[in-house]
């Protein structure tokens, strides 16, 4: 678990989220945006818990050129509440340990997965 300041970074990432709003995202411009990711659908997309963190990771997909996407792999084929967009928002995918399933079905989204 990683900690900031003494909080593990759970909460200082809750924290940083409930004072940011997509407004004023609208003011940066960023080449590399890393999306850690809840769950991914190859049909339904990127997916999170909360509304607030979709509408977070989808406005900072529109001001960056590029979205890396980090997931463990047990994760692929799991759809959360609120999504994010689909998988062709994603520049790049890493994860470990990919099933050979799994990366022939991304493949053929054109996204580039990286063990």
């Amino acid at each position: 678990m990683c900690f900031y300041q003494g909080l593990p970074s759970s909460h200082v990432i809750t924290f940083l989220l409930s004072n940011l709003s997509t407004q004023n995202l609208q003011n940066i411009r960023a080449d590399l945006y890393v999306m850690g990711i809840y769950n991914i659908d190859i049909d339904a997309g990127t997916s999170v818990p909360t509304l607030q963190e979709a509408e977070i990771k989808q406005q900072m997909t529109r001001v960056s050129t590029e979205v890396l996407g980090m997931i463990t792999n047990d994760k692929f084929g799991t759809i959360s509440n609120a999504i994010v967009g689909p998988v062709d928002d994603l520049s790049f995918l890493i994860s470990e340990d990919i099933p050979e399933k799994v990366r022939k079905e991304y493949n053929k989204k054109k996204l580039l997965l990286i063990d």
